[in-house]
């Protein structure tokens, strides 16, 4: 499974990706590009079975993240933002619940519901002139269709 971490600028995303998958990230140079890692899934079930069995080879489930650039306004006006999501098997929406003077916020404030609100429209959004642009597309190939048949 492939999963994509999304959210608005400083609300802890690259801290999540860096925790789960153990790695360090470094500073992007140019326009912000998806970061993939593998984080294993941990399961006392699996210790438990391991133990009981002793396999030759002991493999944890592992799942795919992937950290993708900031949901900031040139991003979501490019497009690209919207290209990383549809590669993406479930997404992971990080919204920032904490108060830090020291950290800025893309809004000025924090506030958790709107900022969960804003990126769900603009998913939504998203979502809605994709399926607009593939009715348009599915009209078109009915009329093509109908025209040959005639």
């Amino acid at each position: 499974m492939k999963v994509g971490i999304i959210g608005l600028p400083q609300t802890g995303k690259k801290t999540l990706f860096q925790t789960l998958t153990g790695s360090e990230l470094k500073e992007q140079a140019g326009p912000p590009k998806p970061v993939p890692g593998t984080a294993d899934i941990l399961d006392k079930r699996f210790d438990n079975m391991v133990a009981m069995y002793t396999p030759k080879k002991e493999v944890h489930a592992r799942i795919d993240l992937v950290l993708l650039p900031r949901m900031e306004q040139e991003n979501i006006a490019r497009g690209d933002i919207f290209r990383d999501i549809a590669d993406m098997d479930a997404v992971c929406h990080v919204v920032r619940a904490f108060e830090d003077e020291a950290v800025y916020h893309a809004e000025g404030s924090v506030d958790p519901l709107r900022d969960a609100s804003m990126v769900n429209s603009e998913l939504i959004m998203h979502d809605q002139i994709f399926v607009e642009k593939r009715i348009e597309r599915i009209e078109q190939l009915v009329k093509k269709k109908r025209m040959k048949s005639s």
